[in-house]
C-alpha cells in the first residue's frame, strides 16, 4: 500500500487581534491508495506526530493552561462552599425539627411531665398550683370553659394518693383561678372528688387531670418520686391493679382511683375500691 501525504502546519500559537490565543491550526490530509508500499513505519510516525500536534493544540500555551487550572480550582472551591452551606442549612433544619417535636410532645395525648408551665416535680404536699393555670391549659390543649357554654357532660371520680404509705391530700380549687375561670377538670373541695364538665362527652384521662393540677405524672414518676430502689408507681381502679401508664387511665363516672408510690409493703391495706359519692354528684 502506497501512502501519499499532504500536510501543512500553520505556525502556532496564533492569536486574534485582541491577543486571545486560538492555538495551532492544523490541516493534515492523508490519502491512501490501494497500492502496495513498504513504508508503513513512516505512516505510523506521521500519525503519532499528528496526535502530538493535536494535543499541543488543545492544551494551548502555558499561560492558557494556568488560566484553565485556576478556573477549575475556583469552580471546585465554590462547589465545596456550596456543600458546606447545604450541610449547615440541613443541620439548622434538623435542630428546628427536633425542637418542633419537643413542643409537639407537650400537647399530643397530654404527654407533658415537667415541660408544662409551673409543673411541680418535688415532694408532696402539692398545692392547687393556680399561678400558671392558663398557660398550662393552653399548652396541654385543655382550654378553660366559657361562662356561656352549655355543659352537657358532667361526671365525677374519686382520687386517693399515697406516697410511701402516707395519704396525700388532693386540694380544693384545682383547675379554678379568677384570671382563667374553670378548667374542664377541677376540684371544688379537698375530698379528692374530681369534676369533669364539658360541652360534649369525650374521654378525659388521669394524665389530663394532673396536667391541669400541674403535678408531674409519667409512666414512672409522681411529683418528685420516680421508680427505683425506694419504690415504684402503681395505679388501681375500683380496687383492681392496672398495668401500663397511669396517665392513660380514662376517667369514668363514679370510679375510685388509687395512685400509690412506694414498696408493696407500703400499699394501703386494703386498697380502696369504692367511694361514697354525695347525693347529686
Amino acid at each position: 500500500m502506497r501512502l501519499y501525504t499532504s500536510h501543512r502546519f500553520s505556525g502556532f500559537p496564533l492569536h486574534h487581534g485582541d491577543g486571545t490565543s486560538v492555538g495551532a491550526v492544523i490541516s493534515i490530509t492523508l490519502v491512501f491508495a490501494q497500492e502496495a508500499a513498504p513504508d508503513l513505519p513512516a505512516a505510523t510516525q506521521l500519525a503519532a506526530k499528528v496526535r502530538r500536534v493535536a494535543r499541543m493544540s488543545r492544551a494551548g500555551t502555558k499561560r492558557e493552561r494556568r488560566d484553565v487550572a485556576r478556573r477549575e480550582r475556583e469552580v471546585a472551591r465554590r462547589r465545596i462552599a456550596r456543600r458546606r452551606r447545604t450541610r449547615r442549612l440541613l443541620g439548622v433544619m434538623l435542630v428546628v425539627a427536633a425542637l418542633g417535636l419537643v413542643g409537639t410532645a407537650v400537647v399530643i395525648n397530654g404527654r407533658s411531665d415537667e415541660t408544662l408551665p409551673g409543673m411541680l416535680i418535688g415532694d408532696p404536699p402539692w398545692q392547687a398550683n393556680q399561678a400558671d393555670l392558663g398557660e398550662r391549659l393552653d399548652a396541654a390543649g385543655l382550654p378553660a370553659l366559657s361562662a356561656m357554654e352549655q355543659l352537657d357532660f358532667h361526671i365525677h371520680q374519686h382520687l386517693d394518693l399515697f406516697v410511701h404509705g402516707r395519704s396525700i391530700e388532693v386540694p380544693a380549687d384545682i383547675g379554678i383561678a379568677p384570671s382563667v375561670g374553670l378548667a374542664v377538670l377541677h376540684t371544688h373541695d379537698a375530698t379528692g372528688v374530681i369534676h369533669v364538665e364539658a360541652p360534649e362527652g369525650r374521654d378525659f384521662t388521669l394524665g389530663d387531670f394532673f396536667d391541669v393540677w400541674g403535678v408531674r405524672l409519667t409512666a414512672s414518676c409522681l411529683g418528685g418520686h420516680c421508680n427505683g430502689d425506694s419504690g415504684s408507681l402503681r395505679v388501681f381502679v375500683n380496687g383492681r391493679p392496672m398495668a401500663g401508664d397511669p396517665r392513660d387511665v380514662v376517667l369514668r363516672d363514679h370510679e375510685e382511683i388509687v395512685l400509690a408510690f412506694g414498696t408493696a409493703d407500703e400499699l394501703p391495706d386494703p386498697v380502696p375500691s369504692s367511694y361514697g359519692f354525695p347525693e347529686g354528684i
